[in-house]
């Protein structure tokens, strides 16, 4: 896997860190070694999921269009944003959410 150039430069990790390997356990049915990695993208899942298969998207275009929130956006940017900062943090248990 390719290494994440924001934590070779400084040393902290981003949201995505451990995202790849995390992507490859989950399609080996690995989610604890997945979650190990980088909890953010396992829980997102579920949420990619819903956002492709909605009603009123491509995956289902005949159904009635349901609006996303207007705060969701900003709802999701917080969440990563509060991620990266918390997988910085040097003491238990933020350390648990460091890729490992």
């Amino acid at each position: 896997m390719p290494v994440c150039l924001f934590h070779k430069l400084t040393g902290l990790y981003c949201p995505g860190c451990g995202s790849g390997r995390a992507l490859h356990q989950l399609v080996h049915g690995n989610i604890a070694a997945a979650w190990r990695l980088n909890p953010l993208v396992v829980l997102a899942i579920p949420l990619l999921i819903y956002l492709v298969a909605r009603p009123g998207t491509p995956a289902q275009p005949d159904a009635k269009h349901s609006p996303l929130p207007k705060w969701l956006p900003w709802a999701i940017v917080a969440v990563i944003v509060a991620f990266w900062v918390a997988r910085n943090i040097p003491a238990y248990p933020f350390t648990l959410l460091a890729p490992h």
